[in-house]
C-alpha cells in the first residue's frame, strides 16, 4: 500500500529541513565566533609577551659588558639584532598599542594587530621583490628633435678605441685584420667590458648598502634604548608631579 503525500505534508517536511539548516548554520556561526575570539586573544597575548621580552632586553643590555649584547642574544635566544630591536620598539610603543586596541574594539573592528602587522610586512616585501632590476641604459631618453640621431650620423663609425686599434694594426683600415677581426667583434669586446664594469659597480654599491643598513640598525637599536629610558623618566616625572599635587 503506497502512501500519497499531501501538499500539507510536503510543506511540513520542507519546513523541517529549513529549520535544521538554520540550526546548523547558527551552530557554525557560534563556533566561528568563539574560534575567532580565541584567536584574537591568543594573538594579542603573544604580542604582549613579545613586548615583555623587549623590556627585559633593555634591562639586560644595561647589565652586559659593552659589545657583548649581540653575541648574548644570538647564543642564548637565537635572536638577531634586528629582531631584538623590533621587540624593544614594541615595548616602547606598547601604550599606543593598547590605545589602538581599545579604539578598534570601540569601533567594532577586530583588534588582531599581530596578524595585520605581519601581513603588512609581507606586502611590503612582495612589493620590493616585484620591482624590476635596473637595466643599463634604460633611463636614456630619445631626443624628440632627432638631434641625437643626427649627431650619431655625423660621427665617424669608430670611436677612439677603434682608431687606436687601426693605429696598432694598419691592416684593419681595410676592414680586415690579421686575425679576422672586424667592427662587430670590437663592438662586442666593448660591450663585454661595459657589462663587467657595471657588474663591479653593482657589487660595490650592494656591499655599501649592506654596510649602511647594518649601521642604521645599530643606531636604531641605540635610539630605542634611549626612548625607553626617556619613557621611564617621563613616567617617574608624572608620578612625582601627581604626588606633589596631592601633598599640596
Amino acid at each position: 500500500m503506497t502512501t500519497t503525500q499531501t501538499p500539507a505534508s510536503k510543506a511540513g517536511e520542507m519546513s523541517t529541513a529549513v529549520d535544521e539548516s538554520a540550526a546548523n548554520l547558527t551552530r557554525i556561526e557560534e563556533q566561528i565566533m568563539a574560534a575567532k575570539a580565541a584567536s584574537i586573544a591568543a594573538t594579542f597575548e603573544s604580542l604582549r609577551r613579545k613586548a615583555e621580552i623587549g623590556r627585559l632586553l633593555v634591562e639586560a643590555k644595561s647589565l652586559l659588558p659593552h659589545g657583548q649584547f649581540d653575541r648574548w642574544i644570538r647564543e642564548k635566544f637565537n635572536f638577531s639584532r634586528q629582531w631584538a630591536s623590533v621587540l624593544v620598539q614594541l615595548h616602547i610603543k606598547w601604550p599606543i598599542v593598547l590605545i589602538l586596541k581599545e579604539e578598534a574594539e570601540a569601533a567594532g573592528r577586530d583588534a588582531d594587530l599581530g596578524v595585520r602587522a605581519a601581513l603588512e610586512a609581507v606586502k611590503e616585501y612582495e612589493q620590493r621583490q616585484s620591482q624590476p632590476a635596473p637595466t643599463p641604459g634604460a633611463n636614456d631618453e630619445a631626443d624628440p628633435e632627432g638631434s641625437g640621431d643626427q649627431d650619431r650620423t655625423n660621427q665617424p663609425e669608430e670611436g677612439p678605441e677603434g682608431r687606436a686599434a687601426d693605429d696598432a694594426d694598419p691592416a684593419s683600415s681595410t676592414g680586415k685584420g690579421t686575425d679576422g677581426e672586424d667592427a662587430k667583434s670590437r663592438q662586442g669586446r666593448k660591450g663585454s667590458a661595459l657589462v663587467k664594469e657595471q657588474a663591479l659597480i653593482i657589487e660595490s654599491l650592494t656591499q655599501r648598502v649592506k654596510r649602511l643598513e647594518a649601521e642604521n640598525e645599530g643606531l636604531r637599536f641605540e635610539l630605542a634604548e634611549r626612548d625607553a629610558v626617556i619613557a621611564d623618566l617621563q613616567a617617574e616625572l608624572h608620578r612625582m608631579r601627581r604626588s606633589a599635587r596631592m601633598v599640596a
